[in-house]
């Protein structure tokens, strides 16, 4: 197989994983006419053309409406002269919009994947990324090497869909804890105790998360590469958690979680870090 990739959305994710890609050696293919992209990839003019050049198509975009706008396109594989063979979802999507997707373009002979990836933008530059894919290993036994170009960690799900179902609880895990921990240093602060204190009482014990940290970086030292997820992106995947998984839920946790989201977003805070939702 060629070391041709293509990549739809050269943002935050997107274009450190373009930068990885080109250093080992990737011709890497996109339709982003960016002034700080055009120089560094090779830019397509049309769908068209990207699915002709590409063996393997990344998308990193921001929600499953899009991954459904750019690949549900009328006649959009029609003619062409080559096509891509993989299609991989690196975003975090609905899992009934994947498994719709999977079953169109697998009469297309296109194996679409939903892969989405964990970690930070540091993290894809240097191909440090998680992945939890919807198949089985040997789904990707043609394009193992590239993936591990991408990723330290790759996790088979081995059932379309069930890699962004895993992102999905992973990342209600994710932003209940940061909620609850940003509402325990709101009252450490309220009662003049050092959070300081508090975070060695929890590193010594069994309820100490790496995330607690990060948290405590990003509100009181300024550290800015901690927690770069925004406020939007967490609500964004809450819903689709909520309108998947809410006939399992038995607390109230995911729905004040939403709220404290959804507020954040109305006073157009939806660019902060989650780890910025409650004012300390």
């Amino acid at each position: 197989m060629r070391k041709t990739v293509g990549i739809i959305g050269l943002g935050k994710m997107g274009l450190p994983i373009a930068k990885n890609l080109m250093a080992n050696g990737y011709s890497v293919y996109s339709n982003d006419y960016r002034k700080k992209t055009k120089s560094l990839i090779k830019i397509c003019k049309s769908k068209k053309e990207i699915f002709e050049k590409t063996d393997v198509l990344f998308l990193c975009l921001s929600n499953s409406k899009q991954v459904k706008k750019f690949l549900l396109e009328k006649n959009i594989f029609l003619n062409l002269k080559k096509k891509t063979k993989f299609i991989i979802d690196l975003g975090t999507s609905d899992p009934k919009v994947t498994k719709k997707i999977f079953y169109v373009l697998k009469k297309k002979n296109i194996k679409f994947i939903d892969s989405p990836m964990g970690r930070n933008p540091e993290a894809a530059l240097k191909g440090r990324l998680n992945l939890m894919m919807g198949c089985r290993s040997k789904d990707i036994k043609n394009i193992r090497s590239l993936m591990f170009t991408i990723a330290e960690n790759i996790f088979f799900m081995n059932k379309v869909g069930d890699g962004h179902k895993i992102k999905l609880i992973n990342n209600y895990y994710g932003q209940s804890i940061t909620i609850l921990f940003l509402e325990i240093l709101k009252i450490l602060k309220k009662n003049k105790i050092k959070s300081e204190k508090f975070l060695k009482v929890i590193e010594a014990g069994p309820l100490y998360s790496p995330i607690l940290k990060s948290i405590f970086k990003l509100n009181f030292k300024g550290d800015k590469k901690q927690m770069e997820f925004s406020i939007s992106n967490a609500h964004k995947d809450l819903m689709y958690f909520k309108k998947f998984f809410k006939r399992n839920l038995t607390t109230k946790i995911l729905n004040d979680v939403i709220k404290i989201l959804a507020l954040n977003i109305k006073n157009k805070q939806g660019s902060l870090s989650v780890g910025k939702s409650i004012k300390l």
